[in-house]
């Protein structure tokens, strides 16, 4: 699954989540295995973004994105969900 958001690439495998970005947009990589979870949200100060957060803590990966792009974006993080549900069994 691919999903554009502006500048920014986000894949997802079934495993893996990929994070390709320039400008304000990070790059990452990260297995289900080291995701805490995922949440799509709007804020004020943020706007709407897309979070990974893993195990570990630290800084997520947060990619904003247009509100036009929100239904695509939660079904990417739906996806995200069930390989998330299904690795914890």
């Amino acid at each position: 699954m691919e999903l554009f958001l502006g500048d920014a690439l986000l894949t997802f495998d079934g495993s893996v989540v990929e994070s390709f970005g320039t400008g304000s947009h990070s790059a990452g990589r990260f297995h289900v295995g080291v995701l805490a979870g995922v949440e799509v949200s709007e804020s004020r100060r943020q706007g709407s973004v897309i979070r990974f957060q893993t195990i570990w803590g630290g800084t997520p990966l947060v990619i904003g994105f247009g509100s036009d792009q929100r239904a695509a974006v939660e079904l990417f993080a739906d996806e995200v969900r069930k390989a998330l549900v299904a690795r914890r069994g």
